[in-house]
């Protein structure tokens, strides 16, 4: 059974979304344990209901369209409870509460395990059998391991806004911010999304469906073309077999297939690009939960298709580079950029030292060197930590820049999660070169450390750094730059 949750939990870490880890988790579970279903209910946060998100069993009719408040039904009474729920006939439970989009009143036991996170209830996992029988403890262990590990993934999701989507799906959102003053503030906002990535597209209403429909053609004939080019170059260097699987990439390409689906979906009220994604998307997610290798493996090839239409469709639709405030920050890690916003009215001082650092390329290849588990991860020093430059490791946080130090431009700021503070010495006005990305909300620092900036896209970056005081190999800031000049 270890060997079995060894190979679940790879599968879970290696998924390229949410929705993949959540189909592979289902699957493998109700294979695993021999089951009739295996179910998953996530936290729906703006309603603080648990939805049905996947399932292996039920039917997948009622998947985002069941939900239950805390203490409603069995799922509601594990989430309010926060502890296992083993039933041998579920159905005579006084807290059942039956679904008929479901089809769940076939089942009779029932094991449903909280998914916890820093004591925060997350989803419910569930497993469910026609004939009545209770879980062994052994069985109910190996589900509340699973749990645990689920709940890492819907963490992350959670800190990169996935779970968010959750709750409705009218295209709107809302974002919490920190006020500095009473009243209404009007100004620009910039949507920071990357290139080709069909889950962070917009969802938008065309204005013109025709329009929409003649780029998605034009986009598709162009990846097609791509690939009879790629298949006549390669022709001579790879195997027949291998050489067949271009002309399976047409084929999915083709009008009647992928281009067909996604013109449906554009006539109905969808820009190109969110159409797209959706039917890429339901297409790897069907692979993906497929018991067959082969058939899994072209779930990355048909997400590989739609990276590249979509590609073309952003192309199309660009009009320009894209104009940055002056005051973000791209900082590209080991896993990704993180996009910084800086805020100059509440530390002015300390902006235009980072602006100045990273202009001059300083804090390019710059470890960092202290990393603490649920506090912060801290960086910057030039001097000696240059893991690029040949720097002295052994004295890396002891150092700064050759600029002067800065006095301190304490604020009401809060260290929220994701937000940069400048690392100093017992001087208060000591800060030079050196700041710390917060973890989680450290607020005790309120008031002693110059807030000066905040994560606004990639704290999943910032929180897989590697951990140490220092770490034995420390990850590194690839490249700071200011948004505006790249």
């Amino acid at each position: 059974m270890l060997e079995v949750l060894r190979r679940i939990v790879q599968e879970v870490n290696g998924a390229r979304s949410l929705d993949a880890a959540l189909a592979t988790m289902v699957l493998r579970i109700r294979k695993a344990m021999k089951t009739d279903v295996c179910s998953v209910y996530l936290l729906a946060p703006e309603s603080d209901r648990f939805v049905l998100k996947d399932t292996i069993g039920l039917r997948s009719s009622s998947v985002g369209q069941v939900s239950l408040a805390r203490g409603e039904g069995l799922v509601g009474m594990v989430a309010l409870r926060e502890e296992p729920l083993n039933l041998e006939d579920a159905p005579a439970h006084p807290q059942f509460r039956y679904f008929e989009e479901t089809g769940e009143e076939r089942f009779s036991s029932f094991l449903g395990v909280p998914i916890i996170h820093q004591r925060r209830v997350l989803g419910v996992l569930v497993i469910q059998q026609h004939e009545k029988r209770r879980f062994d403890e052994g069985e109910e262990a190996f589900l509340v391991t699973l749990g645990a590990q689920l709940a890492g993934v819907l963490a992350h999701a959670l800190a990169t806004g996935a779970l968010g989507k959750l709750a409705g799906t009218s295209g709107q959102a809302t974002f919490s911010g920190v006020a500095g003053s009473p009243g209404i503030a009007i100004g620009k906002a910039f949507v920071l999304s990357p290139p080709a990535d069909l889950d962070a597209v917009p969802d938008l209403i065309p204005t013109d469906i025709e329009f929409e429909i003649a780029r998605l053609k034009e986009a598709i004939n162009a990846v097609r073309e791509e690939i009879r080019v790629a298949a006549e170059r390669l022709a001579s260097r790879i195997s027949t077999q291998e050489h067949a699987l271009f002309e399976v990439y047409q084929q999915m390409l083709g009008d009647a297939a992928l281009g067909q689906e996604v013109e449906k979906r554009i006539r109905e009220g969808q820009w190109a690009p969110a159409a797209l994604a959706d039917i890429v998307r339901r297409h790897v997610q069907y692979l993906e939960r497929v018991d067959d290798d082969y058939l899994r493996e072209r779930a990355a090839d048909i997400r590989d298709l739609g990276r590249r239409v979509l590609s073309h469709l952003q192309e199309e639709g660009d009009s320009g580079p894209i104009e940055y405030p002056e005051n973000t920050i791209l900082m590209e890690l080991k896993d990704g950029t993180v996009t910084i916003e800086l805020l100059p009215d509440v530390a002015p001082k300390h902006v235009e030292r980072m602006k100045e650092l990273a202009r001059a390329g300083q804090y390019d290849g710059v470890v960092f060197h202290r990393v603490i588990e649920g506090f912060m991860a801290q960086t910057g020093d030039v001097q000696h930590g240059n893991a690029d430059k040949g720097g002295n490791m052994g004295r890396a946080g002891t150092g700064g820049s050759e600029l002067p130090d800065l006095p301190a431009e304490f604020s009401k700021l809060p260290h929220d999660r994701g937000t940069l503070g400048a690392a100093r010495s017992q001087n208060p006005n000591s800060a030079n070169s050196q700041f710390f990305i917060n973890f989680k909300d450290n607020h005790f620092l309120n008031g002693q450390y110059t807030v000066y900036g905040r994560v606004i896209d990639g704290m999943a970056h910032v929180d897989a750094i590697t951990r140490g005081e220092p770490p034995a190999n420390p990850d590194k800031m690839v490249s700071v730059k200011v948004a505006a000049d790249a």
